[in-house]
């Protein structure tokens, strides 16, 4: 447990967000992710990669399965933005988890 906090005190509140955004749309792409969170394909990128070595992890799936074994899927819908949830529903995506 003490490992998993170090872990998450090591990612940003926006880092914490996509992580958050990534596991309740589990299915979005990058150009998904980027429509969600209102920046662009590389800002996802880049923060996705920042993320997974923070983590530990090689990919979006390794993450989503690191978050589901550490318990962390209920936890982060809080950290889903409003505005990510709004424009998820303007475009139709269903929130789904792993």
């Amino acid at each position: 447990m003490a490992r998993l906090m170090r872990l998450l005190y090591k990612l940003t509140r926006r880092e914490l967000e996509i992580v958050a955004v990534m596991n309740t749309y589990p299915h979005c792409n990058a150009n998904m992710l980027s429509e969600l969170l209102c920046v662009t394909k590389s800002c996802v990128y880049g923060h996705c990669s920042r993320i997974y070595a923070k983590l530990r992890v090689t990919n979006k799936l390794e993450m989503l399965l690191w978050c589901r074994e550490n318990e962390l899927v209920s936890g982060l819908e809080e950290f889903v933005p409003d505005c990510a949830r709004r424009r998820a529903e303007e475009l139709g995506i269903v929130s789904r988890s792993l």
